[in-house]
């Protein structure tokens, strides 16, 4: 019996970024991978800051080898939410430093041992204008993961 092994590029963003000091220093942050829309789009608490990312994409699984292997193309995308009471800070600067701090993180990210996994910055837009009191981010990566065949 064989069974295919392949690295989950979420999973492996999701422990980088949820483990860095600088992003557990910013008050009210949170890092998931599964978020409720609804909370966000209804509170203007401060510290509503969110960090979700979710893989929107892959692309097809090319076999090489000798059918021992291959690569796939995989897609990660990080959406920064922040929404703010007006006047206490700004979500516009907030935004920005997450933003950047996730940049810093990934650049000089190596994922080994789980499989190669080759990791680009693909998208860095502002969907929407940020705001003193509102703004939303989305990076986008490109991942190519390598998957092998382990047989049981």
């Amino acid at each position: 019996m064989s069974e295919l092994i392949q690295a989950d590029p979420v999973e492996l963003f999701y422990g980088t970024l949820s483990s860095d000091s600088v992003l557990k220093g910013i008050a009210g942050l949170k890092i998931e991978k599964i978020v409720d829309r609804k909370a966000l789009a209804s509170t203007s608490s401060p510290g509503n800051k969110r960090v979700m990312l979710s893989k929107p994409r892959c692309g097809p699984f090319e076999w090489n080898a000798g059918g021992k292997g291959g690569q796939m193309r995989e897609f990660v995308k990080i959406e920064t939410v922040v929404k703010t009471v007006e006047g206490l800070e700004s979500a516009e600067t907030i935004c920005k430093a997450i933003k950047n701090r996730i940049k810093t993180i990934l650049f000089s990210a190596e994922y080994l041992g789980t499989g190669w996994l080759f990791h680009r910055e693909v998208g860095d837009t502002f969907p929407s204008i940020p705001m003193a009191s509102r703004a939303y981010h989305i990076l986008t990566y490109e991942v190519m993961t390598s998957m092998g065949v382990k047989t049981i």
